[in-house]
C-alpha cells in the first residue's frame, strides 16, 4: 500500500507527536508499506530507511506565514500524490484520515485562559491567544481542514479529544474512531 503522512515535525529523537509519527512509519515500511513523510520540518531524521521525506521549503512553524505555507503546500502534495491513504497528524492539513495528536487547537486555547483565577481573566486570555496573528491562523486553518470534503475518517487517541472534535467542530460520532494512544 502506498501511504503519505502528513506532520508538522519529522524528529526520530523528539516527542509527542514528532516521534510517535516516525514509529508509526517505520512499522508500515517494515510491513512492506511504501510510506512517503510530507513536513514541515525534518530534524534528526536519520535511521529511516526505505521512506521518502519530503520537507516544505521555508515552512517556519513559529511564524503565520511560514504556517501557511506548510498548510498550502500540504494540500498541493497531496493532489499531486498518488496514494492509497492519506493520514495527517496535524490540524493545519486535511487528508483521508486526520487525527489530532494533541487535540484542537480551540481547545488548547482553552485550556490554557483556564489556567487564570478569575473568569473575566480566563475569557480575556483565551480571546487575546485567538487574536494574535498565529492564533487566528491556526484556528482558522484548522476551520478549513476540518471541513474539507477528502476527510473521510477522524482518529482520537481518547475520548477528551472525541469530545472536542464533538464539541467544537460538530463531528458526527460516526465519523470519529477512537484508538487510545499505548502508553
Amino acid at each position: 500500500m502506498n501511504l503519505a503522512l502528513l506532520v508538522e515535525v519529522c524528529n526520530t529523537r523528539g516527542g509527542g507527536t514528532a516521534r510517535s509519527v516516525v514509529h508509526i512509519a517505520r512499522e508500515l515500511t517494515a510491513r512492506g508499506h511504501q510510506v512517503q513523510l510530507f513536513v514541515a520540518r525534518a530534524i534528526d531524521h536519520g535511521d529511516l530507511d526505505g521512506l521518502t521525506i519530503r520537507e516544505c521549503e521555508a515552512a517556519s512553524l513559529k511564524r503565520p506565514l511560514g504556517l501557511a505555507r506548510f498548510s498550502r503546500w500540504s494540500r498541493q502534495v497531496l493532489g499531486n500524490h498518488p496514494c492509497d491513504v492519506s493520514v495527517s497528524f496535524t490540524t493545519l492539513a486535511p487528508a483521508m484520515v486526520v487525527q489530532p495528536g494533541s487535540g484542537t487547537v480551540r481547545e488548547a486555547f482553552e485550556r490554557r485562559a483556564v489556567l487564570e483565577r478569575s473568569s473575566y481573566v480566563q475569557r480575556l486570555k483565551c480571546r487575546l491567544l485567538a487574536l494574535g496573528p498565529k492564533g487566528r491562523f491556526l484556528l482558522a486553518a484548522e476551520r478549513r481542514t476540518f471541513r474539507d470534503p477528502l476527510i473521510q475518517r477522524f482518529v482520537a487517541a481518547s475520548s477528551y479529544v472525541v469530545d472536542q472534535l464533538r464539541r467544537h467542530y460538530h463531528i458526527r460520532p460516526d465519523r470519529i474512531d477512537l484508538n487510545h494512544a499505548a502508553v
